[in-house]
């Protein structure tokens, strides 16, 4: 069992040096710190979530704020805004205005 088991280390060894053959140091840095980043969970939404017995209507605008429906909403009031700047231009007619 044991020779099999040092078999399996260093197959793994082998498979993990040439995964990384080709990279300098800073690359295999980088390749680290964006895995780190991709796998990070933020918990600030549970952290923050208010009492509901004390606080019944911050629990219910904090329920509000933090649904995607919410998100959604919010997202379209910034794109028709941004198409509005979009479509306003110097001497346009009065009518546009």
């Amino acid at each position: 069992m044991n020779f099999f088991v040092g078999v399996l280390f260093m197959k793994y060894t082998q498979a993990a040096k040439n995964e990384q053959k080709g990279f300098t140091a800073e690359h295999l840095t980088w390749i680290a710190i964006q895995k780190m980043v991709c796998e990070a969970k933020c918990e600030h939404a549970i952290m923050n979530k208010p009492d509901g017995f004390v606080h019944p209507k911050r629990l219910y605008y904090w329920k509000l704020v933090t649904s995607q429906a919410f998100e959604f909403f919010i997202l379209t009031v910034i794109v028709l805004n941004i198409v509005q700047m979009g479509i306003m231009y110097d001497s346009q007619p009065p009518l546009f205005s």
